[in-house]
Parts: structure tokens; C-alpha cells; sequence
């Protein structure tokens, strides 16, 4: 395991809000919980979909643990071999995206359950969601709209060939809230690691950005209306998202 500190802090949080207890650790919920992070919400998923799935993610899930995989590139083929696997078991609803999704994330899941995967993790992959792409698309100015959209495992490759190179050579997190930029943190050196400081920064981002948005959106139409009654009473809650020169 990494020893940056908020990687681990963040793990756990991600471990305690996905098992509710020991016993829930298994690898049965690890694979469930990795299939419905894909297919949740996902228009034209069928239920015997999840049935096909996962009698292709078992078998080499189980196996992975007793192989040791002594490049990336092994471990890559396997994973586009596996991806193909998944497309043929989903049909029409199968992308390259969506597969890519239940492989990593399963990765994610069984981390917390045991240490039999810590030899792979070092190989493994960034979740493609939407707070990932997010961040992939600042940082490379790219434009990646949609993660399940993905058909092609060489432009996922590519994708993931460009976070992996950026993170092995060291690489620091922040984002900007308002006209604010926050601290700079520092990520561990594999995208698997990186990921949760990626992931859960991404939330922050969005959350924060939109509240800045209405707290500007306020400033230009309801300030006025509302003047009356509230005056400048919001000019200090402002002033801690948006500069001065912007008020």
C-alpha cells in the first residue's frame, strides 16, 4: 500500500461507505457492486445482462489472484481480451467503456475485501467516469464526453497510456473553486492509487463550482429584487468564493 496518507484516508472512506460490515466483504458483492456502478441508470440494460456478465468476470477474477502478471503489457492484454469478453456477453448494449468500467472498478472493490490483489494493483487502470474524464480532459485539454460511449479500446488505451505516464512521472492535484486555487496534493505514482484522490476531488470540484455558480447567478439577478430585505448581508459569504475585482 502507498504511503500517502490521504490516498489511505480516502480508501477507507470509500471502503466503510461501500461494505457496511465485515461480513458484507465478499468476493460475490465486489463484482455486484462493480457491475451496478455500470449499469445503474444505463437506458437498455436488461437483467439477464448482469447474469452473462458476471459469469465471465468470476472465472477470471479468480484466476488473476494466482497469476502474477510481470509487465503492463500483460496485464493490458488481458484486460482488452477481458473487455472483448464482456462486449460479447452485453450485445448491442456492450462498449468498450462500459466494460472498461465493471473491470476496473471490480479492481476497486476487491482491494478492500483482502490483499490478494496487491500484486496487480500496481497494473491496474483509472475508472473512466464522469468525474475522471473530467479531470483527463482539463489536464490533456481533450474532449471525452461520455465514458459508456467509448466503442474503441485503442482510443481507451491511449486514454489510459496518457494518465499512466503523467502519474508515473509525479504529478500534484487541485482544482480551482471560483477564482480560488486550492492546495496542491501531491498523487501516488499508479493511476489505482491516484484515482481516489482524482475521483473524490472531482466531486469536490463539481460541488463547489456549481455553488459558486448560483452564488453568482444570485449576485447578478437577485441581489437587486431582493435588496430590500437582505442588503449586503451576503457579501462575506461571497467574498470567500469569488475575488474582490469580481464583485
Amino acid at each position: 500500500m502507498s504511503e500517502n496518507k490521504i490516498y489511505q484516508d480516502l480508501k477507507e472512506k470509500f471502503e466503510s461507505g461501500s461494505f457496511k460490515s465485515d461480513k458484507d466483504k465478499t468476493f460475490e458483492a465486489a463484482l455486484s457492486k462493480a457491475y451496478a456502478d455500470m449499469s445503474r441508470r444505463a437506458t437498455g440494460h436488461k437483467p439477464e445482462m448482469k447474469d452473462n456478465c458476471m459469469e465471465k468476470l468470476r472465472p477470471e477474477f479468480e484466476e488473476v489472484i494466482k497469476s502474477t502478471f510481470t509487465s503492463q503489457e500483460k496485464f493490458d492484454n488481458w484486460h482488452e481480451e477481458l473487455c472483448g469478453e464482456i462486449l460479447e456477453a452485453h450485445g448491442s448494449f456492450g462498449t468498450i467503456g462500459r466494460a472498461q468500467k465493471v473491470i476496473n472498478m471490480a479492481f476497486k472493490y476487491l482491494s478492500c475485501i483482502n490483499n490478494d490483489y496487491d500484486s496487480v494493483l500496481k497494473y491496474c487502470h483509472m475508472t473512466l467516469d464522469g468525474y475522471t474524464l473530467n479531470w483527463y480532459n482539463q489536464k490533456f485539454n481533450a474532449s471525452v464526453k461520455e465514458w459508456s460511449k467509448i466503442k474503441d479500446y485503442n482510443v481507451y488505451k491511449e486514454i489510459q497510456e496518457k494518465i499512466r505516464s503523467e502519474i508515473e512521472n509525479g504529478c500534484s492535484y487541485s482544482i480551482k473553486i471560483g477564482n480560488k486555487e486550492t492546495k496542491n496534493i501531491d498523487l501516488p505514482t499508479t493511476p489505482f492509487e491516484a484515482e481516489f484522490i482524482i475521483w473524490e476531488g472531482e466531486i469536490i470540484n463539481s460541488k463547489y463550482n456549481d455553488m459558486v455558480k448560483s452564488l453568482n447567478n444570485y449576485k447578478k439577478e437577485g441581489r437587486e429584487k431582493d435588496n430590500w430585505l437582505i442588503e449586503s448581508i451576503f457579501d462575506n459569504f461571497l467574498s470567500e468564493f469569488v475575488s474582490k475585482s469580481d464583485k
